[in-house]
C-alpha cells in the first residue's frame, strides 16, 4: 500500500471538497512527515513545532487514523485545556467523519470526574434544588443522557426549553473527586467513564489524566484511560511538564491538621503547633488576591511541623508481626511520612497553596528526572507525537529539546507560519502611560481609557482581554460593568469555561476578560475576535518556590552558571512562550485580522530586555506601532492586503509540486507483532 499517495489523495479529494478550497501545502507536509515517522522511523518520539493556523491538528490526525487502523491499535489525544478537548471531539473528529476519513470507530471524550454527573448524587440531593419542579426537569433530562457530561445535560435541558444547570446545581450532581462508582446498574457518568478503559479507537483526554494513568500503572493501580499499545498525541505540549507537577505533587490539607488536633487530646504541645499551622493556612486562603499562589514555608512553619512530627512519633504505638517485622500502629504514620518529606529540604521542595483550598504541597526535587522517566515509559509501548506552536525559544531547537526534555532519540520538525503579521496584525506597543504596579487600581483607568475604549470604537469584532492578575481582571470588569460601549462584557468565572467560550463566539462584538486557560487552546475565528489586549508581559513570579526550582534546573540542563543574569534569561524565555501563546489567540484563520495591544511600557523602559523584545517582534515580521492612530486605516484595508497574500500563497499549494515526498509504504507482514493481542514485556530502551 502506497501511504504517501493515499494521504495526498485524502487532502486533494476529501479535505479539499469538504472545505471547498485547496489544501494547505504546510498541512500536507505535516501529514507526510508524521506518516514517515509512524511507518518508517524506528524512533518512538516526534516533536512538531508548528505555529497557529498551519492546520497541525488535521495534519497529524489523518495519517494517525490511517496508521492506527492498519495497526489495529488506538489513538490517545491529550490536550492541556477543555477548550481544545471540546474542539477536537465536537468539531475536528465529526468533520473527519463527514470527510469519510474517519468511520464509525468508537471515540470517547475523557474529561475529569467533575465534568460528569452521578444519578446517586441526583437522587440523594433532590430537595436541594430550587423547586421540586426543577428537580423533576433535571431528572427527566438525566434519563436522556448517554455520557453524563454537563454539556450534554445542558443541551438536553435547552432542547426542552429549560434553563441550563447552574454552578450550584452542578455541584450537587457532579461526581466528586473521591467518589467511587455508584451501585446502580446504570449511571451515565460512571458507565461512560468506565468505557475509557475498553480500548476505544480514539480517546480525547487531557494531560493530567494521561499522566495520572502512567503514574497509577507504576504504582500497580488501574489507570484512568487506556494508553497502549498505539499512538499518543500530546497537543499544547509546552504545558505538559507543568501539568506533570499538578499530578506528581503531594499535599497535607487543613483537614489533616484538624485530624491531628483531634488526635492530640491532652498533648498541648502538639495541639498548639497544629493550631498555628491551621491559622496560617486559613489566613492565606482568605487573601483573595496576591502576586503568587505558592508561598514559601517560613522558619516558624517548619518549627511547628517539626514539633508535630516529633509529638506524633511519640504518640504512635509499635508492635511486631509473626515474622518479627515492626508494624506502625495508629492512623498517623502517613502524616508523619509527609511531614518528614516537607522538612527534608535537600530532596523536596514545598509551599503553601492559597488558590485552591488550604494545603501544604510538596514535590521531590528530582521531579524533572521523574518527568523524563514517565515519557520514556510511555514511549516503550507507544509512538508519541508532541506538538505545539511554542516548544522552543532558541535558534538550536533540537539541542534545547535534548537539554530541557532530557530526550536524545527523537524526530523534530518545524514549519513556517502561513500568516503575514505585517498584513494581519496591528501590533501596538505604547512607549508610555502603562506602568505595571502592585496597585492594580492605578492600572485600570489607563487600560480602559487609553486602550479598551478606543479599540472598541475603531473595530466591530470581539475583544479578548488577557490578564496575568486575577485582581486586575476583576477590577477591569468592575470598572466597565456588564456592558461597555454598547458591547456585552463577559468575565472568566461568570460561567464554566465551555459555556463562556460559546457565549463569546456567538456575540461577535462582545468583550471577554480572562486569564489562565484562555491563553492557550482558545480558538475563535473571524469577526468574533478582532482584538487581544495583553495587560502586562507574562513574566513568571520569581519568588514562587517551584519557579525557582524550574529556573535552576533549566540553568543546569543548559549548562549555564546559575547567576542572576542567567536565571533572568530563563525567566525571559518562559515569558516569551507565554506571550506567544497569548498573541496566538488573534489569528486563527487565513482571513483573520485585528489588533494586538500590550499595555506594558516596560518594553521601552528596561535596558535588560526591552530592545531584545522589540527585535523579537521585528524578526517575526511585525510592524510596531506606538499608538492607535493608524488602526482605522489598517482595519479598512486589511481584507484586500490579506486577499493578495492568500492568492500568492495559494499558487504554491499545488500538491504535485511538493518536494522530497517520503516513499511511505505499508506491508502487514512487517508489522505483524502490532496486530497481536498486547502483552507487557521487556520495555524498549530509548
Amino acid at each position: 500500500m502506497d501511504i504517501s499517495n493515499q494521504i495526498i489523495g485524502s487532502f486533494s479529494q476529501n479535505v479539499s471538497s469538504f472545505y471547498n478550497s485547496n489544501p494547505r501545502k504546510s498541512q500536507v507536509e505535516i501529514a507526510l512527515d508524521v506518516a514517515n515517522f509512524l511507518f518508517n522511523s524506528p524512533k518512538r518520539i516526534m516533536f512538531i513545532e508548528a505555529p497557529v493556523g498551519i492546520g497541525k491538528t488535521l495534519g497529524v490526525l489523518i495519517p494517525s487514523i490511517l496508521y492506527s487502523r492498519l495497526q489495529r491499535s488506538q489513538i490517545t489525544y491529550a490536550t492541556a485545556t477543555k477548550n481544545l478537548q471540546d474542539q477536537i471531539f465536537d468539531s475536528d473528529l465529526p468533520d473527519l467523519k463527514r470527510m469519510q476519513i474517519l468511520g464509525d470507530e468508537k471515540k470517547v471524550l475523557a474529561m475529569g470526574k467533575e465534568n460528569y454527573f452521578c444519578i446517586v448524587n441526583y437522587q440523594n440531593n433532590r430537595e436541594k434544588f430550587k423547586t421540586s419542579q426543577r428537580a423533576v426537569d433535571i431528572g427527566m433530562a438525566i434519563d436522556k443522557c448517554y455520557t453524563g457530561l454537563r454539556k450534554e445535560l445542558d443541551q438536553v435541558l435547552k432542547n426542552a426549553s429549560k434553563e441550563e444547570t447552574t454552578d450550584h446545581e452542578w455541584d450537587i450532581l457532579k461526581i466528586k473527586s473521591d467518589q467511587r462508582k455508584c451501585k446502580l446498574n446504570y449511571c451515565p457518568g460512571h458507565e461512560y467513564r468506565n468505557s475509557f478503559q475498553k480500548h476505544p479507537f480514539i480517546t480525547v483526554t487531557n494531560h493530567s489524566q494521561l499522566i495520572q494513568t502512567r503514574i497509577n500503572i507504576d504504582n500497580k493501580v488501574p489507570g484512568i484511560v487506556s494508553v497502549y499499545p498505539g499512538l499518543v498525541i500530546i497537543d499544547e505540549a509546552h504545558l505538559f511538564n507543568d501539568n506533570y507537577l499538578s499530578c506528581a505533587q503531594e499535599q497535607l490539607s487543613i483537614e489533616d491538621f484538624k485530624k491531628i488536633s483531634r488526635f492530640a487530646k491532652d498533648n498541648l504541645r502538639l495541639k498548639k503547633a497544629a493550631t498555628q499551622i491551621k491559622k496560617k493556612l486559613i489566613k492565606l486562603s482568605k487573601q483573595k488576591y496576591g502576586l503568587q499562589t505558592r508561598h514559601t514555608l517560613v522558619y516558624e512553619d517548619r518549627v511547628n511541623l517539626s514539633i508535630i512530627r516529633e509529638e506524633l512519633i511519640k504518640e504512635e504505638s509499635f508492635d511486631t508481626n509473626r515474622n518479627g517485622e515492626v508494624n506502625v500502629g495508629g492512623q498517623v504514620d502517613e502524616l508523619v511520612g509527609s511531614i518528614y518529606k516537607i522538612l527534608d529540604t535537600n530532596n523536596y521542595i514545598s509551599w503553601i497553596t492559597s488558590d485552591n483550598g488550604e494545603k501544604i504541597q510538596f514535590v521531590t526535587k528530582n521531579i524533572f528526572d521523574d518527568f523524563e522517566k514517565l515519557i520514556k515509559e510511555l514511549s516503550a509501548y507507544n509512538k508519541i507525537i508532541f506538538m505545539s506552536g511554542t516548544l522552543t525559544s532558541t535558534n538550536n531547537s533540537e539541542e534545547e529539546i535534548k537539554s530541557i526534555w532530557g530526550i536524545s532519540n527523537f524526530e523534530y520538525k518545524s514549519y513556517e507560519s502561513p500568516f503575514s503579521p505585517e498584513n494581519q496584525i496591528y501590533l501596538c506597543l505604547p512607549k508610555e502611560g502603562f506602568k505595571v504596579t502592585r496597585n492594580k487600581d492605578r492600572m485600570v483607568q489607563p487600560i480602559v481609557i487609553n486602550c479598551i475604549q478606543p479599540i472598541c470604537r475603531q473595530i466591530k469584532g470581539g475583544v479578548l482581554i488577557l490578564s496575568n492578575s486575577l485582581e486586575l481582571k476583576d477590577k477591569i470588569r468592575k470598572d466597565i460593568g456588564n456592558t461597555y460601549e454598547n458591547r456585552n462584557v463577559f468575565s472568566q468565572g461568570d460561567d464554566n469555561v465551555n459555556e463562556l467560550s460559546k457565549k463569546f463566539k456567538r456575540d461577535k462584538s462582545s468583550i471577554l476578560i480572562a486569564s489562565g486557560s484562555f491563553k492557550t487552546g482558545f480558538s475563535v475565528k473571524g469577526e468574533a475576535l478582532q482584538a487581544v489586549v495583553i495587560t502586562s508581559l507574562p513574566f513568571p513570579v520569581k519568588d514562587d518556590p517551584f519557579i525557582e526550582l524550574k529556573v535552576s534546573e533549566y540553568c543546569k540542563r543548559l549548562k549555564m552558571t546559575p547567576t542572576e543574569d542567567n536565571k533572568f534569561k530563563i525567566s525571559y524565555d518562559i515569558m516569551l512562550h507565554d506571550l506567544e501563546q497569548s498573541i496566538g489567540r488573534l489569528i486563527r484563520d487565513m482571513g483573520d485580522y485585528g489588533v494586538i495591544y500590550i499595555t506594558d511600557s516596560r518594553i521601552y523602559g528596561r535596558n535588560d530586555y526591552g530592545a531584545n523584545l522589540q527585535r523579537w517582534f521585528l524578526d517575526k515580521g511585525y510592524v510596531i506601532h506606538n499608538n492607535l492612530m493608524e488602526l482605522s486605516n489598517f482595519m479598512a484595508n486589511a481584507k484586500n492586503k490579506i486577499h493578495r497574500h492568500i492568492q500568492q500563497y495559494n499558487k504554491e499549494n499545488n500538491l504535485n509540486k511538493l518536494k522530497n515526498i517520503p516513499q511511505i509504504t505499508y506491508s502487514p507482514s512487517n508489522h505483524s507483532k502490532l496486530n497481536r493481542t498486547f502483552i507487557l514485556k521487556k520495555k524498549e530502551v530509548l
